[in-house]
């Protein structure tokens, strides 16, 4: 049996004279190479502190190499373990995602439960600080349900604290709380006083998001003696800059701005690179509220680069939302823009390492299955082993395929996480243009009005005067419109990163319908001849969602019904057939059918993408028919498809799952 070690992933305070004990180990095997020398760097490597992360990657390397030589399987697993583990602890993050994701395939091949739940933990991190959401929640949902299966409260504690970083970061503060409450609960009964800090820690972060500075500053303070207490110099600095964050919400800056640069001066001490990016960027804000926009820049330059030096592209783009604020206080509009396109290209970073992370995590784990299948083979007839290379060849197709199809639609598929942030980031100073051209233009034709009582007396100076208004007045009714263009793809872009489902009930879908018509309605065409076919069938949907998706799908076949009234065929008349039957026990199909003017064979393939549009320049955003499929598709667990109407027009066909099937 393999001896007990350390978990790969330590959370609580090394004791020194753990470590003393497992250095005096290795030094007695010395350098003769064997398993033994294997374990014995790990387990030193696993006792170190956080403040030793480098040397804990150096022994891991040292240990990863030399099982590898020894085909020591645990051993191999372990160090990956550790040298991603350390990686993330130094704000490595990208470079730690393949290492720890090979560590968590090689555990679960082994039946090393434990050890592969603590690399989860970081694998979790490690996709938080890149700005993977998604990830770190799937992963922390599924670690909470095998820690509770466990029962090891204090491993429910950690991974509840885990969730709840996630939750405050995404800004959803009642989860957050929730998650951090349930954390110390966890944490007291495991008889944890470190984690308990932590958790509360956790829910001061909770209470800031929420705006609660009272609650905050009472549980940061508790955490903070705890701290003080352990001489815990990661946790002291982060309940620092959370008061200082506190000071901030009541009015008091200077008092937040002392805090963290208090906080910043002990993440230097540490080194941790991602830590002081977020103090500097604290320090930033205060200073720009301050009306210190200079002294802002100069801290938020250190933000940017340290964030851009541990790849924190997500901490990089909030940097940069701040010196947009910054430059625009100094009245530096060129270098505020520069910001502001250095703010996009970090979130379009995102995504891209985001593509590659998913890559390498398949890759890893189609390799560790190739391996664990291989290993199987050799003990089975030629002909299983025939079967089994079949098999792996055809894996191998499909991965390649997958890695295909997952670098050309992985942007797409995720615009609706981050259109939300971009949009909000260009809302503000889109206001601005709209609002300020609008006025631009009421004011030419006022200058107008009084030129025309007024004249200009010279008739060479009259005309230049009548030409140049002409000229600006033309120029600010162009800007009006673009302006307004601008914001109506913004609002689409918002309500795209809605969420598709919401509070689900019993609906019946006649009743979805003719909401969906009274919000249409708007675009419908003059005389239209609307069509109801089928019977009500009640179904379990969220009905909010449910009403975008089938008032998109009107509004697009009026605006084909519409299209076609310009020139319509003798005879014509604009109809709008709505058809609701039932397909089984199973399902329900909606059928919106129009006879306008249809759509292009050669667009059938795009009209489902966020922004493809066949309307002129400067109507519809293209989101509309995107919307409708997410709604109906990932929110409804149900199908959009299109198909031509016979003749001319066009179909859209919704199935839906049916209530209690």
């Amino acid at each position: 049996m393999e001896p007990t070690a350390a978990p790969v992933f330590r959370i609580t305070p090394a004791l020194p004279e753990e470590v003393a004990r497992r250095t005096a180990a290795l030094d007695e095997i010395g350098d003769t190479e064997g398993v033994p020398r294997v374990r014995a760097l790990n387990a030193l490597a696993a006792s170190l502190p956080l403040a030793e992360a480098e040397r804990q990657l150096a022994l891991g390397t040292e240990a990863y190499a030399l099982a590898t030589r020894l085909g020591d399987a645990i051993g191999q697993a372990r160090a990956a373990g550790l040298r991603g583990r350390a990686l993330f602890v130094l704000s490595e993050n990208e470079a730690a995602l393949p290492l720890l994701a090979e560590a968590i395939a090689r555990f679960e091949s082994l039946g090393m439960t434990d050890d592969a739940l603590s690399a989860r933990a970081a694998l979790a991190g490690a996709h938080m600080s890149l700005g993977f959401y998604e990830e770190a929640l799937a992963g922390g949902l599924a670690n909470l349900e095998a820690v509770r299966a466990s029962g090891d409260r204090v491993a429910e504690g950690w991974t509840l604290n885990g969730l709840s970083t996630a939750y405050a970061d995404l800004g959803d503060a009642d989860r957050a709380l929730d998650a951090a409450q349930q954390a110390r609960e966890a944490f007291t009964a495991g008889g944890s006083d470190f984690g308990r800090a932590r958790a509360e820690t956790s829910m001061g972060a909770a209470y800031l998001v929420r705006g609660d500075a009272d609650a905050a500053e009472a549980s940061l303070r508790s955490a903070l003696t705890v701290f003080h207490r352990l001489e815990d110099i990661v946790g002291e600095s982060r309940v620092l800059d959370d008061l200082g964050t506190t000071a901030r919400i009541r009015g008091d800056l200077e008092a937040g701005l002392a805090l963290h640069r208090e906080a910043l001066g002990r993440r230097r001490a540490l080194a941790n690179r991602h830590a002081q990016s977020t103090s500097l960027l604290h320090i930033g804000q205060a200073l720009v509220a301050l009306g210190r926009p200079a002294e802002a820049i100069e801290a938020l330059d250190e933000a940017r680069a340290l964030a851009a030096s541990v790849g924190a592209r997500p901490r990089e783009a909030q940097v940069c939302g701040v010196l947009v604020d910054a430059y625009a206080a100094l009245g530096d509009p060129t270098r505020a823009l520069a910001a502001a396109r250095a703010q996009m290209e970090a979130h379009e970073a995102v995504l891209d390492a985001q593509t590659r992370s998913r890559l390498q995590t398949m890759q890893v784990r189609f390799e560790t299955e190739r391996l664990r299948e291989a290993k199987r083979a050799e003990t089975a007839r030629a002909e299983a082993l025939a079967d089994a290379n079949g098999r792996l060849i055809d894996a191998l197709g499909e991965l390649r395929a997958a890695q295909r199809q997952l670098v050309q639609t992985e942007k797409l598929s995720s615009l609706g996480r981050v259109t939300a942030g971009i949009a909000h980031e260009i809302r503000n100073p889109l206001n601005f243009v709209v609002g300020f051209s609008g006025l631009a233009v009421d004011l030419i034709a006022e200058l107008r009005e009084i030129l025309d009582t007024h004249p200009i007396a010279d008739p060479a100076a009259a005309a230049a005067a009548s030409e140049t208004l002409a000229l600006l007045a033309s120029n600010a009714a162009r800007v009006d419109e673009h302006a307004r263009r601008a914001n109506d793809i913004v609002t689409g872009m918002l309500e795209h990163s809605r969420a598709i489902g919401g509070p689900r009930g019993q609906v019946g879908l006649s009743e979805v319908l003719d909401a969906a018509i009274i919000d249409a309605q708007e675009v419908a065409p003059g005389g239209l001849r609307l069509v109801r076919e089928g019977d009500d069938v009640e179904i379990e949907a969220a009905p909010g969602a449910l009403r975008r998706a089938f008032t998109n799908l009107i509004s697009n076949a009026f605006l084909g019904l519409s299209d076609r009234a310009l020139a319509p065929p003798d005879g014509w008349t604009p109809t709008l057939t709505l058809a609701v039957r039932r397909t089984g026990d199973a399902s329900v199909e909606v059928t919106v059918e129009d006879n306008g003017v249809g759509i292009a064979p050669d667009a059938h393939a795009l009209i489902f993408e966020p922004f493809y549009t066949t309307r002129p320049a400067g109507q519809g955003t293209g989101l509309g028919l995107s919307l409708a499929y997410d709604i109906v598709t990932e929110g409804h667990a149900g199908r959009l498809d299109y198909r031509d109407t016979p003749g001319d027009g066009a179909t859209f066909v919704v199935t839906l799952p049916v209530s209690g099937s």
